[in-house]
């Protein structure tokens, strides 16, 4: 992405986290995770069309225990953990993990609906100095309680906003938006409206390959080609987008081309050397977006075993090859796979 938010204090553990990896690898053919991704919970107060977390009958939270183990573990490389969900906000010791989390790794971001979000929750988040929050919002309230399947939840988002800009003033805010079918003439005036918030914003092409959504909210694909290139004009000329530009102008070609692929055009994949998922069962993934193909390991062994484990070099070879992200536009996977190494970083933005 274009911009990461991170207290200048933070910055020499960062950098030094990031010089670590290239060398160990570059030089030792050495791998660690600079980047996490854990969802702490399965449970969520939402029913949105485009997830299907919210339809499993067995709904787990990632025990606070095994969580403190693993960040202890990752506090060895990774610069980067994501906190998502479900909803993360609904577990009752996120702010502790919140706060654990941040003495041990540089950039701690959450992502969530922001429909719980009071007063109070706003002051508690400003006091965890978490980095970054996401706040889901794919338009105005016809559209987003439509899809995000419950009434008031616009306005619950908003006003989350309005809080956590209130009390959390050092926390960096970002929208996070879903292009799709059925809110895409409705977008260019929504992003001027979140832009008047003067929050960041984040787009994503909604996909087909999680949680089984093609005949919900992904269906219908049809999209005019007029309203593609106006809307695209549109958040490209946007100061608070932090999408990296690659992202951006591989929109239309993934849109229109109508076979959901979109060409990166790389021998291989290099995330699997630098990512890692965690789900709420105990399970880790390398890439999330196999998760369905892909191995699971099992979180309970110690993370710092599987690392090292023949098991887990060897799913990373053979991830290496993946075209995944190639199918479905995945923010969380295609982003940070042409943001690093840092060639990649001057190459694509």
């Amino acid at each position: 992405m274009r911009k990461v938010p991170i207290h200048f204090t933070r910055l020499p553990q960062f950098g030094y986290r990031i010089l670590k990896w290239s060398f160990n690898y570059y030089i030792f053919r050495k791998t660690s995770p600079l980047i996490c991704s854990i969802h702490v919970t399965d449970v969520c107060n939402l029913r949105c069309e485009m997830c299907g977390v919210w339809k499993k009958e067995l709904k787990e939270t990632l025990g606070f225990e095994l969580y403190k183990k693993t960040i202890l573990d990752l506090s060895k490389s990774c610069c980067y953990l994501s906190l998502c969900g479900g909803e993360p906000l609904v577990v009752k010791d996120i702010f502790e993990r919140i706060k654990f989390a941040k003495k041990h790794i540089p950039l701690v971001r959450m992502v969530t609906n922001g429909y719980i979000v009071n007063e109070q929750m706003a002051i508690k988040l400003g006091e965890s100095n978490i980095n970054e929050i996401s706040i889901s919002l794919d338009g105005f309230q016809d559209i987003h309680d439509k899809f995000r399947g419950k009434e008031g939840s616009f306005d619950k988002a908003v006003s989350a906003i309005g809080f956590l800009k209130k009390y959390a003033p050092r926390t960096n805010l970002v929208v996070s938006s879903i292009i799709a079918p059925w809110n895409i003439k409705q977008l260019p005036l929504f992003i001027d409206f979140v832009e008047s918030l003067n929050v960041q914003h984040n787009f994503q092409a909604i996909g087909s390959i999680f949680q089984k959504v093609e005949n919900t909210a992904y269906s219908g694909t049809e999209f005019d080609e007029k309203d593609l290139t106006l809307l695209m004009n549109i958040i490209q000329s946007k100061k608070n987008i932090v999408n990296s530009k690659y992202y951006l102008s591989k929109i239309p070609e993934y849109f229109l081309k109508r076979n959901d692929f979109v060409s990166i055009n790389e021998k291989r994949c290099l995330l699997p050397n630098y990512f890692i998922e965690i789900k709420p069962d105990k399970t880790l993934y390398i890439c999330g977006i196999v998760f369905d193909t892909g191995k699971p390991f099992d979180l309970e062994t110690g993370l710092s075993n599987i690392l090292k484990s023949k098991e887990f070099k060897a799913e990373q070879k053979n991830l290496e090859n993946c075209k995944m992200c190639e199918k479905a536009m995945y923010v969380c996977y295609l982003e940070p796979r042409v943001s690093f190494p840092f060639g990649k970083l001057i190459k694509y933005h």
